[in-house]
């Protein structure tokens, strides 16, 4: 099986329209087809 992994980081507090921008997120996958996903949050990063 061939495919692609796409990353997205933004704040906890982003929000597309009335939903979180992660749920957004995973909404909009599910529309499109996307076979799985995976939403994880975290308190703190440094890069």
């Amino acid at each position: 099986m061939q495919g692609f992994q796409v990353t997205f980081f933004t704040q906890q507090d982003r929000r597309h329209g009335s939903l979180p921008l992660g749920e957004w997120l995973l909404q909009e996958a599910r529309r499109l087809g996307v076979a799985g996903a995976t939403l994880i949050a975290v308190l703190h990063g440094k890069y």
